[in-house]
């Protein structure tokens, strides 16, 4: 029922994925997040942040061969960064509920309801992110991403940018991401958010 749902209805939750390259590894997050099963209708919007003609084709190549009709792709070129890649997908789409990962990433089954779910009762939410690196000591170096709750930086919690689900209407209160940053604009999203008196929380 979810794939004619995300077919033939007009899309309360849309999924953003900002995308600076096409390879096997975006393929697999695509494939991942249009096999998320949802009991509403969603889109994938796909962000493309190069103006590179063959990366453009190669990715026709790969949406044609996933073959989904809920797949877009919009171009956000003009300016690098996905901070401003996030923001022109997340403007061109058309859910009432936002979610965005990232294209280096692979969503679980279940995460986009438990997203969606989270944001019944809350304004914006995170959750559960598994770090994957190339040398396991190299985990030591850096703390858990979410230590099963939201992030914090001097004391204000955050919500991740790779693993997000927000209210369209907070986004547009708090006019979206800081797209002169190009790290961290996910915490200066969500103190923004905190500032406007929105709610947030881990999913």
């Amino acid at each position: 029922a979810s794939d004619v749902y995300k077919r033939q209805s007009q899309p309360d939750v849309s999924v953003i994925v900002p995308v600076g390259a096409v390879d096997a590894v975006l393929e697999r997050q695509v494939r991942a997040i249009v096999e998320q099963q949802l009991d509403r209708p969603f889109e994938l919007v796909l962000s493309l942040n190069v103006s590179d003609a063959a990366a453009a084709a190669e990715l026709d190549r790969m949406l044609a061969a996933i073959g989904d009709g809920c797949v877009r792709v919009v171009d956000s070129s003009d300016r690098k960064g996905a901070a401003h890649a996030r923001n022109v997908g997340i403007r061109a789409s058309v859910g009432r509920l936002v979610a965005c990962c990232d294209a280096d990433d692979m969503v679980h089954a279940g995460w986009l309801a438990a997203l969606v779910l989270g944001l019944a009762d809350h304004d914006a939410v995170s959750g559960h992110v598994i770090d994957v690196f190339p040398e396991p000591h190299m985990a030591k170096w850096h703390p858990p991403a979410t230590p099963d709750s939201l992030p914090t930086f001097l004391g204000v919690p955050y919500v991740l940018t790779g693993n997000l689900g927000v209210r369209r209407a907070a986004f547009d209160a708090v006019v979206g991401f800081d797209d002169s940053l190009i790290r961290c604009e996910d915490i200066a999203f969500g103190w923004a958010l905190v500032r406007a008196g929105f709610t947030l929380a881990y999913a």
